[in-house]
């Protein structure tokens, strides 16, 4: 489906080092026949920008296929494999040492804290807040391994 790219959509990049770790078909019912990169896309802007899955934009699959892909999703552990994945690339990239500075973890609460979903205890179960912060880490670590460095633009920077 074509549609305006989000900030919050996957580049060529962070796709293919994405899409190995997405399972496919998990053997139960019809192949799928949705883009399951549009799908992530879908639950990256949900999260990022905090809505209610049937606020999800009309350009991006079904709202209640997206939310049925991102509840199997966290049932079998996906958000979790992958984001243990990605950190093994990001140590690997970075050298990996561990840094005993409490600004390292206070940068990181505050890198989290920029998704709207996570600003506010919206989830009632613990696995669900659990999956979105693994989906927002996901994400900072998929920008961090393709050099993705997107600024958000300020309100008062307008060009004419």
């Amino acid at each position: 489906m074509n549609r305006f790219a989000d900030p919050s959509d996957l580049t060529d990049d962070e796709s293919n080092l994405l899409k190995p770790l997405i399972p496919i078909h998990l053997g139960v019912g019809h192949p799928p026949t949705v883009d399951l990169r549009e799908i992530v896309n879908a639950i990256l802007y949900w999260a990022d920008k905090g809505i209610k899955w049937r606020a999800m934009p009309h350009d991006f699959p079904p709202w209640s296929t997206v939310s049925d892909y991102y509840r199997r999703w966290v049932k079998i552990g996906v958000w979790e494999q992958i984001n243990r994945q990605l950190g093994k690339l990001v140590r690997l990239g970075e050298g990996f040492v561990v840094a005993p500075w409490r600004w390292v973890v206070e940068r990181t609460f505050s890198w989290r804290s920029k998704s709207r979903r996570l600003c506010r205890d919206y989830e009632v179960w613990p696995e669900n807040h659990e999956a979105v912060v693994y989906i927002v880490m996901i994400r900072l670590m998929l920008r961090r391994l393709t050099d993705n460095r997107r600024h958000r633009t300020s309100k008062t920077n307008h060009t004419a």
